[in-house]
């Protein structure tokens, strides 16, 4: 028996760790990458993404509508704030554009923001399968970590229950939460904190970095 479970822990390790084959390329330039709606982590930014004085950064850019810019900043006098401000259709500012709201923020839910942020985009990388389409909507973000720099990820249109599904849902409920003149402080740290936790939960068991 002492003999069999060193074997059988080798064999389970070369199983668990197994590295990927090498991804088939067509010389030709004829086949299409396998197409696929499970993707679970954001992809690198093909274009100019706007920098700044930012915490973390989200931009919603649909095909024919108008889009939304969003940002969590500090202030000079230490407070955080939630910036935001309505951009053009079909289109991702180059520069960060200025704010049309903005509104303090406690440090609590500023820090669940940074934390859910920061983590997801750690996750950053090209797949292996296609996804995007054309008339959907482009999602960015971004953050800053000191000693780190500037990160940024996208997502096109996410539709499995997957972390940037996850992402942009609690994207638009920060952006709800700016615009209703009724907003509760507590109630939406709760679901940003809420989709933080099942993040982590699923990086754990899944993440890559």
């Amino acid at each position: 028996m002492r003999t069999l479970l060193p074997l059988f822990v080798l064999v389970l390790t070369i199983c668990v760790a197994r590295p990927s084959e090498p991804y088939q390329v067509d010389i030709k330039q004829e086949a299409f990458a396998e197409a696929t709606d499970d993707i679970d982590h954001l992809e690198p930014v093909r274009d100019r993404v706007p920098q700044g004085d930012y915490i973390a950064q989200f931009i919603e850019s649909p095909s024919f509508a108008k889009g939304t810019y969003l940002a969590l900043a500090k202030t000079e006098n230490g407070k955080y704030v939630l910036q935001l401000a309505t951009i053009p259709a079909g289109s991702r500012p180059k520069d960060k554009p200025k704010p049309e709201t903005e509104l303090e923020i406690p440090v609590p839910l500023a820090e669940v923001i940074y934390q859910t942020w920061v983590n997801a985009l750690l996750e950053v990388r090209y797949d292996r399968k296609s996804y995007r389409g054309y008339d959907g909507a482009n999602y960015t973000f971004s953050s800053f970590v000191r000693g780190l720099g500037v990160m940024h990820g996208s997502i096109w249109s996410p539709r499995a229950d997957l972390p940037p599904k996850w992402l942009v849902d609690s994207a638009h409920e920060l952006v709800a939460f700016v615009r209703d003149p009724k907003r509760d402080p507590i109630k939406t740290e709760a679901a940003v904190r809420a989709t933080r936790d099942k993040l982590f939960a699923y990086l754990k068991e899944h993440g890559k970095h």
